[in-house]
């Protein structure tokens, strides 16, 4: 059996989101997933897709608070973004960025 693990990382990739404002992404493992399946449907709670957004945003440039000081990007900050749905469309973006990093692991496995 081979396996290749040299595109397997944790550590993310940066990715533009707009206007100066960088977002460092990374995957999130299956070891942390906790989905449940409905009618052959997955379903994810709002919790999870929490979760998800707090693992995978490690990191940001250009984004700041009202004073224009820069946001620290804790997971409290994280959770805020996500529960009162700040960031203009941040969340969405982190999660599609997740995604495309996800999805590229699995079109390497076929190849």
């Amino acid at each position: 059996m081979k396996i290749s693990i040299d595109k397997c990382s944790y550590a993310g990739e940066w990715f533009e989101f707009r206007d100066g404002i960088r977002v460092k992404v990374r995957i999130y493992p299956a070891s942390l997933a906790n989905q449940v399946f409905e009618k052959g449907r997955m379903v994810v709670s709002g919790e999870e897709l929490c979760r998800i957004f707090v693992h995978c945003a490690t990191e940001w440039e250009g984004i700041t608070d009202a004073a224009g000081s820069p946001l620290p990007c804790t997971d409290e900050v994280k959770q805020k973004i996500y529960d009162f749905d700040l960031g203009e469309g941040l969340v969405g973006f982190v999660l599609q960025k997740a995604k495309t990093l996800r999805d590229a692991l699995e079109a390497d496995k076929k190849n």
